[in-house]
């Protein structure tokens, strides 16, 4: 009877032969090719997100109204207060004065190993760094996500424009101040736009920046006539 001999067993163990950074360590260490690909895929991942933050240019969004919001002075390079400039961000969302927003990120793995992430949320500031005091939280922080899994968190965000408006002498007016018993501040003169970002450690190299853009009352308002005549 001839005997078989098979190498299937020296096959299977997949020895470790590729020397390279593993971003689980943190460091170099030996891989098989498995660990090697994954690795080696997740630093092209890492790469591509980095240069998608740098070449981002910045954007600018325009609302339709019907009304002359007359923003054009010199302080402002906008064509009427419901131009929206920003600077950057992965996620945009429209928004009014007083409202409660509800955001939903998705945070997925594509690689095979299990991942331990942790959310944190900056505050809500303006394009030059002010902290605006909004209220913002995050319906998870911790979490694992398994091989090809998907995770969504809502972040909640309290629109107050009060930090938006000042007094006759260009003070800021205090964000923890009563709204409600100012109807001044329940508007904006022009476009405001409030940043945050969102830091998943174990699972992405760049922080989601979030982009909130709060727009005059005015804005896509509906125009309704009181009579059939024209003015």
């Amino acid at each position: 009877m001839q005997k078989t001999i098979s190498n299937q067993g020296d096959y299977g163990r997949k020895p470790e032969v590729f020397y390279g950074y593993c971003y689980r360590i943190q460091g170099m260490r030996m891989m098989n090719v498995d660990d090697y690909l994954d690795n080696l895929k997740e630093g092209y991942s890492q790469i591509q997100a980095y240069s998608l933050g740098i070449y981002r240019a910045p954007a600018t969004y325009r609302h339709g109204t019907s009304h002359d919001c007359g923003c054009g002075d010199d302080k402002h390079d906008y064509d009427s207060c419901c131009d929206c400039c920003i600077c950057d961000g992965d996620v945009l969302i429209e928004a009014r004065c007083s409202e409660r927003r509800i955001v939903s990120l998705t945070f997925s793995n594509d690689g095979r190993r299990k991942r331990d992430v942790t959310l944190s949320l900056s505050s809500f500031t303006t394009a030059s760094g002010r902290d605006l005091g909004w209220t913002a939280s995050l319906s998870e922080t911790k979490f694992q996500l398994g091989p090809c899994e998907e995770k969504v968190v809502q972040l909640v965000v309290n629109i107050n424009c009060s930090a938006f408006n000042t007094g006759d002498n260009g003070s800021t007016a205090s964000a923890g101040s009563d709204d409600a018993g100012n109807p001044r501040r329940q508007d904006v003169d022009r476009c405001e736009v409030a940043y945050a970002r969102v830091s998943a450690d174990g699972c992405i190299s760049r922080p989601v920046v979030v982009a909130v853009a709060v727009l005059p009352n005015t804005c896509d308002s509906h125009v309704s006539s009181c009579n059939c005549a024209c003015c």
